[in-house]
């Protein structure tokens, strides 16, 4: 089907898109140089908070954030296409399609929960190349974050700094991996069945144990008192 074809055609465009050429692209169609729409800034040299003026903020971060999104967008898009492909042949649709439930609503919320895990994977595995992404990026924009911060570290020798922004990224990578660990059970009811099942299969075994025990222990008596 077309919408497929240009899903494709799309993530493939976005994946092999660089994000430095791109944030040079953007630059000269939305920044404020002649030429442009001047829509956005091209270089900030004052960060203004997002407390003080939401609006200038996110016009502020809209351009390098764009330009670091799209490739990685694109690679989640091909995992969800190749995973709801994947959905889409399992026989619970088919039947669920027989038994009358339109095909959108079956999409909707059984097809698209079971393909968005793999990209859920994805997007935590994501997070540790952001890092070393966000340092092309920031030096087109000539915004000072933690990939401009790392350079400067490295350049300087500043050992003390580097190790922080490691133990920084590293604590985020992890926090961001058990969030996506969690949410596992919330997105797919089969891990919540399957969890459901192995605690009452233990809760049954330690419950056996317990009454084997008492019988152990009521035998023993038993042949004590007869003794």
């Amino acid at each position: 089907r077309w919408p497929d074809q240009v899903i494709r055609v799309v993530s493939i465009l976005c994946l092999a898109t660089p994000s430095f050429w791109l944030a040079l692209l953007l630059i000269q169609w939305f920044g404020d140089i002649p030429g442009a729409t001047g829509t956005f800034p091209s270089v900030v040299t004052t960060w203004v908070p997002f407390s003080q003026d939401p609006a200038a903020y996110v016009r502020q971060i809209c351009l390098p954030a764009l330009a670091i999104a799209v490739p990685n967008t694109g690679t989640l898009t091909r995992v969800v296409r190749t995973a709801m492909v994947e959905e889409l042949d399992r026989d619970y649709v088919r039947t669920a399609i027989g038994a009358g439930i339109p095909r959108r609503v079956v999409i909707a919320r059984n097809v698209l929960r079971n393909a968005i895990l793999p990209a859920l994977t994805m997007a935590g595995l994501t997070f540790g190349e952001l890092v070393g992404g966000s340092v092309v990026t920031e030096a087109v924009f000539a915004r000072h974050g933690i990939g401009a911060l790392t350079v400067d570290a490295v350049a300087n020798r500043d050992t003390s700094v580097l190790l922080a922004i490691v133990v920084l990224a590293a604590a985020i990578f992890v926090l961001i991996n058990l969030v996506v660990d969690l949410l596992y059970p919330v997105l797919d009811v089969r891990l919540r069945d399957r969890d459901k099942g192995s605690a009452t299969s233990v809760a049954t075994s330690h419950a056996t144990h317990h009454v084997g025990v008492q019988h152990a222990a009521r035998r023993a008596d038993e042949k004590k008192a007869q003794a």
